[in-house]
């Protein structure tokens, strides 16, 4: 699955290598370059690419070892998965695949609009089995690496509608949302939509595929759908993980439904704010979005 991603990104890179010219929000330097330390070696990482769609960007690059690096974030920093790979010799490690801020760290950030680059730096800890980090069978540390590289943008990301998030704010806090994935229950009508971002947290919009209209609803846990759940899983508390399943009441907004069809995808975007309690605590969710499509 991590070849597919690589080779992906790679194929989209080649096909549409352009770019266009806005608003510089930082001005850094033309040199381009990619430092990577793993274990206090140094990976001569000898060929790059970059590729953002809408506020997302990914990053790869090749040393001529057969080793490979790959990073997901968003412009905010925002951490979706890192992939270090040794194909020669059959290796491969990732971040967490749940709270991978945890053990990983992406800082110092800064995107040059008018020449299309973007500097980081970071470090942290990779996994053998990105799910099984409480007592991981085999680790690599990534230590003081920075990129400083060109991106292309993604010119298939045309319309707003095709982009994929749940954002909100988390007792102040800026939630947003990197991973995603799609649930039903025991009636297939019944769509859970869920929204991972780089910490503990997890936001599901909940709607129902027949039923569901544009407009605003009240909503609690008791609602099965046209409502937001919220959960926490940290896997690095205990051997399996502490999962916290909140009760959750407050108020969705759908501003645009379209339904899905055989041919096309349905449309779904709007925004949210409730309150959720679990274990004596309350956590309080504010300034809610959503956009995504579904089958």
């Amino acid at each position: 699955m991590k070849r597919i991603l690589h080779v992906t990104l790679i194929i989209v890179l080649l096909s549409f290598m352009s770019c266009g010219s806005d608003d510089s929000d930082a001005t850094l330097s033309l040199t381009e370059s990619f430092n990577l330390t793993v274990d206090s070696e140094t990976i001569p990482i000898t060929t790059w690419q970059a590729l953002r769609t809408f506020d997302n960007i990914e990053i790869l690059g090749d040393a001529d070892d057969g080793k490979s690096f790959y990073m997901r974030i968003n412009e905010n920093g925002v951490l979706d998965r890192v992939d270090y790979d040794d194909f020669d010799n059959g290796l491969d490690f990732s971040s967490s695949y749940y709270n991978p801020s945890e053990t990983f760290i992406v800082q110092n950030i800064s995107i040059d609009e008018n020449n299309k680059i973007i500097n980081i730096s970071f470090e942290g800890t990779l996994y053998e089995n990105d799910l099984d980090v409480f007592s991981p069978s085999s680790t690599v540390e990534i230590t003081q690496s920075s990129i400083n590289i060109k991106f292309v943008e993604n010119p298939t990301a045309i319309s707003p509608d095709q982009d994929t998030f749940i954002d909100a704010k988390i007792n102040g806090e800026l939630f947003q949302s990197m991973k995603h994935a799609t649930s039903t229950g025991i009636d297939s009508n019944l769509i859970s939509y869920s929204g991972d971002s780089d910490g503990i947290a997890s936001i599901n919009i909940n709607f129902n595929k027949v039923t569901t209209t544009a407009g605003t609803y009240n909503f609690t846990s008791n609602d099965q759908a046209t409502s937001v759940s919220y959960s926490t899983f940290d896997p690095f508390t205990e051997e399996f993980g502490e999962f916290i399943d909140y009760e959750t009441s407050g108020t969705l907004i759908i501003e645009v439904y379209t339904p899905s069809t055989p041919t096309s995808l349905g449309l779904l975007k709007g925004s949210f704010e409730c309150t959720a309690t679990a274990n004596g605590q309350t956590v309080n969710i504010t300034e809610g979005r959503f956009n995504f499509t579904f089958f």
